[in-house]
């Protein structure tokens, strides 16, 4: 299974974390686990109206699509709001 590295940013709380994440597997599946990882953080705590977005246009990520499907390759921005 290959995997890409994105960085993944919370804006309202200042923080980023480089994360390596499956190619070909749906987002849903990650965006658990960083959801997991960015809520030990006590100045954020994602909750289930969180939302993936890409961080150059704004857009939120389809979390039922793969990063292959999205376009993310190493190297991507995005932020969760």
């Amino acid at each position: 299974m290959s995997k890409i590295i994105i960085e993944c940013k919370v804006p309202a709380a200042g923080i980023a974390r480089d994360v390596a994440i499956p190619y070909e597997k749906p987002l849903m599946h990650s965006f658990e686990l960083i959801k997991a990882i960015f809520s030990e953080n006590e100045s954020f705590s994602p909750d289930s109206d969180s939302v993936l977005c890409d961080t150059k246009t704004g857009t939120v990520l389809e979390v039922s699509k793969t990063p292959e499907e999205l376009g993310l390759v190493n190297g991507a921005s995005v932020m969760i709001v």
